[in-house]
């Protein structure tokens, strides 16, 4: 009985989390694309994006150059 209720709390806080997160993320649009200079990029460099707030930053770090292709890393 007892494990019964413990199992029925934590789907209450579950589901609190997890209705919380998912109106964060509503109200916070994600960009498909990012910008990246034609200048020549290199292995290292990076560029620092912020949401409209200014409460969360992004970090777009270039990892890898081949000939037609950046690849890049979010932080």
């Amino acid at each position: 009985m007892m494990r019964m209720i413990f199992i029925l709390g934590m789907l209450l806080l579950l589901n609190g989390c997890a209705s919380t997160i998912v109106s964060m993320i509503k109200k916070q649009p994600a960009f498909n694309w990012s910008y990246i200079p034609k200048v020549g990029l290199k292995k290292g460099y990076y560029a620092i994006s912020q949401d409209f707030e200014g409460t969360q930053s992004w970090r777009y770090e270039v990892i890898d150059v081949t000939k037609d292709s950046y690849f890049t890393r979010m932080y």
